[in-house]
């Protein structure tokens, strides 16, 4: 269903539930479970999401929602699961930590959605990732019209979203929905090579970046006071002290 492993400061979520890591409960569950293992360890600095299956995930088993279709309470039942989605994928975003998903095959409704709680998405420039409820009837409603919008603006998200649409990798990088898309290839170690090099920056500095930048998309905050919050107690520790004098001692 899904496995975990933690080496050189990298944490790997590997979703392994074949044929197309469809989303469920115990799925959820499972997640969850894992993260809670996560934050109570410290022995890792990036966390990457990744599949060992030809699809990333295909999102939610349609063949459920058909089965309670004659159920009065069929739709309370998908937004209790939709709400339940909401907070993992929340959960995984508001990590301290930098997250990347690793896209190397289809990513679709709540596997999209996943992909999109993640602070960063590397894909393959021919695999195809959307939101594609609204064609069924349904709507990506485990935070994916809202981070969408955020992601790419609300033209962008309508388009895709009201469309059903299905788009390239190599799309997706042009309308900013992954941050790289290169040949299949070349995905696995560059996502490697991108994991690594932010597990090697100084992890506060790090997670410093990375609050300041969601605080510059929050109208509740002042982005550029909360800026100045970190400087005091980073220039306090002793990576940031040891990375100083190395760059002096290297550029004297």
């Amino acid at each position: 269903m899904l496995d975990l492993d933690v080496t050189d400061g990298i944490a790997r979520i590997t979703l392994c539930s074949p044929p197309v890591n469809a989303l469920s409960r115990p799925w959820a569950d499972r997640f969850f479970a894992i993260l809670d293992d996560l934050e109570s360890r410290n022995d890792w600095r990036v966390l990457v999401l990744q599949s060992n299956q030809k699809v990333f995930s295909a999102g939610g088993d349609i063949k459920q929602y058909a089965s309670r279709l004659d159920r009065e309470d069929a739709g309370e039942m998908l937004a209790q699961e939709a709400a339940y989605y909401q907070k993992l994928f929340s959960r995984i975003s508001s990590l301290p930590q930098v997250s990347i998903a690793v896209i190397g095959g289809v990513a679709a409704g709540g596997g999209m959605e996943l992909a999109l709680a993640c602070d960063l998405r590397i894909a393959s420039e021919i695999t195809k990732v959307g939101l594609p409820e609204v064609g069924v009837g349904l709507l990506p409603a485990g935070g994916g019209t809202q981070r969408m919008t955020q992601r790419c603006g609300a033209g962008v998200a309508l388009r895709l979203i009201g469309l059903a649409e299905l788009i390239t990798g190599r799309e997706a990088l042009v309308i900013g929905l992954v941050e790289w898309a290169v040949p299949p290839a070349e995905l696995a170690d560059m996502a490697n090579g991108i994991a690594q090099r932010l597990a090697n920056q100084p992890p506060e500095a790090l997670q410093a970046a990375k609050a300041c930048i969601a605080a510059a998309s929050d109208p509740l905050r002042d982005g550029f006071a909360f800026e100045l919050t970190f400087p005091p107690n980073l220039m306090r520790t002793s990576v940031t002290q040891a990375r100083i004098r190395d760059f002096l001692a290297k550029h004297r």
